[in-house]
């Protein structure tokens, strides 16, 4: 059928791969030579709105900035079955470049699908609650997320425009699937601007990146740990380097550092085939179902409330050091960042990093030009505190 072709690749999509190349190599002097992992990528011919994507051109697109990823359908009519032995088949031919995730629809034998598609090689499960027309809460949903519990794999779930609120019921799969990562697809924009207060605690549950608007991007490296961001694209939708060339200013922009950011480009590449080379070390030790009790148990344990130590900043590495005007200036300045991190609702740590504040107080450099010098006083921050730090080291120049 009409699906089952490899169409053809599109000379002018890969032109403008290549016209976009050079805003992505533009970072390299800000993020060195970053490796990329693309989380979200497509391909198929069968689905509604026309799409038609082959793998041929997946691995251009990916090849233009040396990535792999993560592929599953794209929409189809019917069945996954045929789609997904398609997709495995060309994941086989491009010989680690990526990575096959099987797309299933709960309501239309799902859980079967994911079982027979995971037994051929599928790596994780895509669902979609748009396209398939099904709420995370439901029972059939339930049942694909104790399956991935089991065997330890990834679900990606689709959380952009179209569809109502998803983020308690994933919260709560999250919490009671431990043992399943959680990936909300297009920067969870359904639920981005509360669910960040709890994703923090939930190890399980992760943001990818592929999404249009540079605002939300902005506000997704701002609210989640960089940890639980990764790097995506929504090929065709998207491509991988323009997505990057996006994704990775909003993060500089966001205040990340060059190892967050490389963290977050990076994090899904090695995760796959370090899960299959662990727990078959566990298997071998006879040690599985201990560690599944201990990685369960550990995933329930509930975080504490933070509590403000206001002398917590004589704990910092290098306050010792620093003379008593330089202690002055640190004080100061761990008070002014916890003000600004609560009038904000942001953690500290997204505010001002410690040791760019230790450095302040060391050096106590006179005026913004100067203090820009300081390493970890990018813009944001001295959109945030340069005024803060700039009357503490007045105060202790007085």
């Amino acid at each position: 059928m009409a699906a089952a072709v490899e169409p053809e690749q599109r000379a002018g999509a890969l032109t403008g791969d290549a016209l976009m190349h050079p805003w992505f190599a533009a970072l390299r002097p800000y993020l060195g030579d970053i490796r990329l992992f693309d989380a979200h990528t497509h391909l198929g011919c069968g689905d509604p709105d026309g799409s038609c994507f082959g793998a041929a051109e997946l691995r251009a697109a990916l090849g233009v900035v040396d990535a792999r990823g993560v592929v599953f359908p794209l929409a189809e009519p019917g069945t996954y079955a045929a789609a997904n032995d398609r997709m495995l088949a060309a994941a086989e031919l491009a010989h680690g470049r990526l990575v096959p995730f099987c797309r299933v629809d709960p309501r239309n034998g799902g859980l079967h699908e994911a079982e027979r598609a995971v037994g051929l090689g599928a790596a994780g499960i895509k669902l979609h609650p748009r396209a398939e027309r099904f709420r995370l809460g439901d029972p059939d949903v339930r049942e694909i997320l104790a399956f991935a519990d089991e065997r330890r794999l990834p679900i990606i779930v689709h959380a952009g425009r179209g569809i109502p609120s998803l983020g308690r019921d994933a919260l709560a799969l999250a919490r009671v699937y431990p043992g399943a990562p959680i990936i909300l697809a297009h920067a969870s924009i359904t639920d981005l601007a509360w669910i960040w207060r709890e994703a923090a605690g939930q190890r399980n549950l992760f943001f990818d990146t592929a999404w249009w608007n540079t605002a939300d991007q902005l506000a997704l490296f701002s609210l989640i740990p960089p940890g639980q961001i990764l790097f995506a694209s929504d090929t065709p939708y998207g491509r991988t380097v323009a997505a990057a060339a996006v994704v990775l200013r909003a993060a500089l922009a966001a205040g990340l550092s060059r190892e967050q950011i490389a963290y977050a480009a990076l994090d899904t590449r090695f995760l796959l085939p370090l899960h299959a080379l662990l727990a078959g070390e566990l298997e071998g030790r006879g040690a599985a179902e201990e560690a599944r009790r201990e990685f369960d148990r550990i995933a329930s344990v509930e975080p504490r409330e933070r509590v403000f130590d206001r002398e917590g900043w004589r704990r910092l590495k290098g306050a010792r050091e620093l003379d008593p005007p330089g202690r002055e200036v640190l004080r100061a300045l761990w008070l002014a960042r916890e003000e600004a991190a609560r009038a904000s609702d942001r953690p500290p740590f997204k505010v001002m990093a410690e040791q760019a504040m230790v450095e302040v107080a060391r050096r106590r450099p006179r005026g913004a030009e100067a203090l820009a010098r300081v390493p970890g006083v990018t813009p944001p921050v001295l959109r945030r505190l340069g005024d803060a730090m700039i009357a503490a080291i007045e105060a202790t120049a007085a």
